[in-house]
């Protein structure tokens, strides 16, 4: 797709060393959601089906039990991927455990963390609120870091999860607080 060429190679050249570079990143974003992000199915069309056939697992043997790892805000290979590939594998006869509700109980239990630990544990419960689709919990955690921390990694996915105009005002929102004494 010739127009999504030139907003790929601006993206490419910008740098996210601040909330206002994230705000400038979401401007550079929306002609590939207008144009190159509109297609329903990318996995129909080539060059992307033959790459996603490439990049496929095997297929099962059932019984042989595998183990399924994944970081549950990973943005390469989305959570709902891999538990589809899980429940192949479960239909297949592989062994699989799933327990999003225990680590939700774990992170609970957790003593207190240093500040630089603090974040990280906020993205596990995230994950985690994600993976039993509490979205509205997901949500107002995420606005709660962000408005904490000012992390990029929090607003995106808390704006992108937003509809109709809402991300527009919840945007602003984020750059008032973000310059707020």
């Amino acid at each position: 797709m010739p127009a999504a060429v030139l907003p790929i190679e601006r993206l490419a050249g910008e740098c996210i060393a601040s909330i206002y570079d994230l705000l400038a990143r979401r401007r550079t974003e929306r002609p590939l959601e207008q144009a190159f992000l509109t297609r329903s199915n990318l996995a129909t069309i080539e060059p992307w089906r033959s790459l996603l056939a490439a990049d496929s697992p095997a297929p099962l043997l059932p019984g042989v039990p595998i183990f399924l790892s994944q970081e549950m805000t990973d943005q390469v290979v989305r959570p709902a991927v891999t538990r589809s590939y899980m429940e192949h594998a479960c239909h297949a006869g592989t062994p699989v455990r799933w327990r999003p509700l225990e680590a939700l109980a774990w992170l609970d239990r957790a003593p207190d963390r240093h500040e630089s630990e603090e974040v990280r544990h906020t993205d596990l419960r995230i994950a985690g609120l994600d993976a039993l689709k509490r979205q509205e919990e997901a949500q107002a955690l995420r606005w709660e870091a962000f408005r904490r921390w000012l992390t990029p990694q929090h607003l995106r996915p808390y704006l992108r999860a937003l509809s109709g105009f809402d991300d527009v005002e919840a945007e602003e929102g984020a750059v008032a607080h973000a310059l707020a004494p």
